[in-house]
């Protein structure tokens, strides 16, 4: 049996764009985190039945997400 390598995962189940670092399968995509995203995680955030699992349903606010949506784009931009 032979090594896979990452260029013959991408051939065969998608596309990588080294530019953007943009990770794309049939079933996936893997993109750096935007501002565009933050609307949908406060609205994911801010639901309840969701936060049930990770907060003991404690709801959090924009302010949090708008903070944690920071971080997140700091920590891609650091370290990929």
């Amino acid at each position: 049996m032979r090594d896979l390598k990452w260029s013959d995962s991408i051939s065969q189940r998608g596309a990588l764009a080294i530019g953007g670092l943009e990770v794309k399968t049939a079933r996936l995509l893997l993109s750096p985190w935007s501002d565009e995203y933050l609307d949908d995680l406060v609205r994911i955030y801010a639901d309840p039945e969701v936060m049930r699992y990770v907060t003991y349903g404690r709801p959090l606010s924009r302010k949090w997400c708008a903070e944690y949506s920071d971080k997140l784009r700091r920590l891609w931009e650091e370290y990929g």
